[in-house]
């Protein structure tokens, strides 16, 4: 059998033409990329989410979603308390940031030479290594240093989520969306549907190879982005444009 790589590149083009947009699940896999959380699953679990969901709009599950009204609806609903509820706690951390929100990483908290805090380590113990580290670097700043200090103590009495609660979460962010289905399981799969046996796979795999690229891109790409998140400034205007960004798509979901 020939292979048409055109319905390939017709896949990964239509694909990356959708998924680029910015919404609640990009967001979502930008922030834990800045913060340097484990990627690997949250990119892996995507790209499956969204190979599935391709496969039944291909399959033909497309036309179910578009057909059935109830279904819509619980889907619709279901998104709007969700993005609602992630838009509220955004918000909340805009106007009153947590330790959490004003570093990235140990490491970038307390500067080049210092050690990473270990669980019991008090504020004078981080802000003795920031004042040694930067004696040592020619410059002594001690009021940046025991900002950092405490922005880090903080951090480093607060647990972090497990894999399994940003896994959750990004479930939430994924089947809870409508405009999921619309993309992955309509559009996606309407033009799949039309390339004909075996066309269509050949699509399905491409589409897979433009969310496979993506998701890559998005999650380790963001890390790119901590040196300017080492500024609580910073935070607040992510968190902020986040709860801004949930609040318009949830009112766009409600508007139709």
């Amino acid at each position: 059998m020939t292979i048409d790589f055109s319905l390939i590149l017709l896949g990964l083009g239509t694909t990356l033409a959708l998924i680029t947009a910015i919404g609640a699940q990009n967001a979502f896999i930008l922030k834990q990329g800045i913060l340097g959380r484990p990627m690997m699953p949250i990119i892996v679990f995507c790209i499956a989410a969204d190979a599935l969901l391709y496969a039944a709009g291909i399959g033909g599950m497309g036309y179910l979603v578009q057909e059935v009204p109830w279904v819509q609806t619980v889907l619709l609903w279901a998104g709007v308390a969700f993005l609602l509820g992630y838009g509220l706690m955004a918000a909340k951390r805009a106007i009153w940031p947590s330790g959490e929100a004003l570093v990235v990483t140990p490491q970038d908290a307390i500067g080049p030479g210092a050690r990473v805090p270990d669980e019991g380590s008090t504020v004078q113990d981080l802000e003795r290594d920031e004042v040694d580290a930067t004696h040592r670097g020619g410059v002594a700043v001690k009021r940046r240093a025991k900002a950092r200090a405490r922005s880090t103590a903080r951090r480093a009495t607060t647990s972090e989520p497990s894999v399994l609660a940003l896994l959750l979460t990004c479930a939430a962010m994924t089947f809870l969306n409508p405009h999921t289905y619309l993309d992955t399981m309509v559009l996606i799969g309407s033009v799949g549907n039309q390339q004909g046996d075996p066309g269509r796979w050949l699509f399905f795999v491409g589409a897979v190879l433009g969310s496979t690229v993506w998701f890559f891109a998005l999650g380790f790409g963001a890390r790119l982005l901590r040196p300017f998140f080492a500024r609580p400034g910073t935070w607040r205007i992510l968190d902020g444009f986040i709860a801004l960004l949930m609040f318009f798509i949830a009112g766009h979901l409600i508007l139709g």
